[in-house]
């Protein structure tokens, strides 16, 4: 499966779309919210809000396969607020 594939799986509410999203990126993007917030707790926290916001707003992406720089973008503007 590459982004195209799960992000229509997503926008279907399929949680086999959601899922590969996730597993895909967590690793990566914890240490991009680890590296803005110097704290574990933290960064899961700010982590969590950009999946949820990420997810909501997956209809505005306009393609697909930039997921994982556009989600990175999510990150450092939630660990910013």
């Amino acid at each position: 499966m590459n982004y195209t594939d799960a992000i229509a799986l997503a926008k279907a509410e399929n949680e086999e779309g959601f899922n590969y999203l996730y597993e895909s990126t967590y690793k990566s993007k914890y240490y991009l919210a680890l590296r803005y917030m110097k704290d574990e707790d933290l960064a899961k926290d700010v982590l969590q809000d950009a999946y949820i916001k990420a997810f909501a707003k997956l209809d505005t992406l306009c393609n697909p396969e930039v997921f994982s720089s556009w989600f990175g973008q999510i990150i450092a503007n939630t660990a910013k607020n």
